[in-house]
């Protein structure tokens, strides 16, 4: 929905002032699959933080993680895009 939309659009550019680590979560109409963009600080971004990310979104919604798509670049952040089918 437009309002879902513009909450998630909201939280993400908080980031820009106040760079932290925060999850938002978009589950499709069907409840196939679970969307998760994670945004870390740059410097403690890793592959490792990645796995365990995806491991903990898969038990806390009882599926499993079957793509990620990662963005790191000038940005204070990086970014996960994790999908979880449930």
């Amino acid at each position: 929905s437009e309002d879902a939309l513009f909450q998630l659009s909201m939280g993400v550019l908080s980031l820009e002032s106040r760079p932290k680590a925060r999850l938002f979560t978009r589950l499709d109409a069907f409840e196939r699959y679970v969307s998760c963009l994670v945004y870390v600080p740059r410097e403690n971004f890793s592959t490792t933080l990645r796995e365990q990310v995806e491991h903990l979104l898969s038990r806390a919604y009882k599926g499993r993680a079957i793509t990620f798509y990662t963005s790191v670049s000038d940005s204070p952040l990086a970014r996960v895009n994790i999908l979880i089918a449930t």
